[in-house]
């Protein structure tokens, strides 16, 4: 996926993609020209991108000071260098799964300790705690239970 928002980050596609001279012809030199000519450009780069890998087209537009993200399945994902280097992924005991990795927080601050994430809550395990604070007495809350109501 490409996101570009300036003249120097398509300078940057461009250059990545070993065409430079790109940036400086008319139809893609300008922001204009390209989005006129989108089709054309997005063949271009279909063409350019189909016989390289992923990790490898991130990579070279990167170190182009341009921005991109590969499409990643999800055990790409999974198995990500970046992924691993961040620790996003966490371990958390679910009562009826086990351990399994769950996604944590998209930032980590430096000073903030990471708090520890908790299990989706089953089927109903919080019904007394919401029904108190909606004003239902335990014995109301009980002959909801029995009536099958929650």
């Amino acid at each position: 996926m490409l996101i570009l928002s300036s003249q120097s980050q398509w300078e940057g596609l461009f250059e990545a993609m070993g065409r430079p001279e790109w940036a400086a012809k008319e139809p893609f030199n300008t922001q204009a020209g390209r989005s006129a000519n989108v089709e054309e450009l997005r063949t271009r780069l279909a063409d350019w991108a189909k016989n390289e890998m992923p990790q490898d087209i991130f990579e070279r537009i990167q170190s182009n000071k341009s921005a991109s993200a590969p499409v990643q399945t999800a055990e790409a994902f999974y198995h990500s260098p970046q992924i691993s280097a961040r620790n996003y992924l966490e371990d958390v005991d679910h009562p009826h799964t086990g351990r399994l990795k769950y996604p944590g927080l998209p930032y980590q601050f430096s000073n903030t300790p990471r708090v520890s994430k908790s299990p989706a809550p089953l089927l109903g395990q919080h019904n007394e705690d919401v029904f108190l604070q909606l004003g239902y007495s335990k014995t109301e809350i009980l002959k909801f239970k029995q009536a099958g109501v929650i």
